[in-house]
């Protein structure tokens, strides 16, 4: 996964191949000032019914974004934040997806994070 402008502090429900759980919470510190945070997902396409997956960012009990995305087209959503070097960031990223268990790997994933960035 791509990052810039951040320093994942605490994470979880995101393992170290950037697969993801439906629930994943994250805590970052910012290197720099920005007015927006843009998430990159990818979610694997399979063959079922759904074409898309809703994705919900919360914040402080809050939705603070909402989105649909395509299966199999990376996509970016983007949070509205302010922060300053140093300021620190939690939220929680939701996801209706839940990928096929295959082979020897038995985690209960739902997609792929390509990216973690402030712009």
């Amino acid at each position: 996964m791509e990052t810039h402008g951040l320093k994942i502090a605490d994470y979880k429900g995101l393992h170290n191949d950037d697969w993801c759980e439906q629930k994943v919470v994250l805590r970052v510190v910012s290197d720099c000032q920005s007015d927006e945070l843009r998430l990159g997902v990818w979610v694997k396409p399979e063959s079922r019914k759904s074409v898309s997956s809703k994705f919900k960012v919360v914040s402080s009990g809050q939705t603070v974004a909402e989105k649909n995305v395509k299966t199999g087209e990376p996509t970016e959503i983007s949070i509205p934040v302010s922060v300053f070097p140093g300021f620190e960031v939690s939220f929680e990223i939701h996801s209706d997806n839940s990928v096929k268990k295959a082979g020897k790997d038995n985690r209960k994933l739902s997609f792929k994070m390509t990216s973690l960035s402030f712009i």
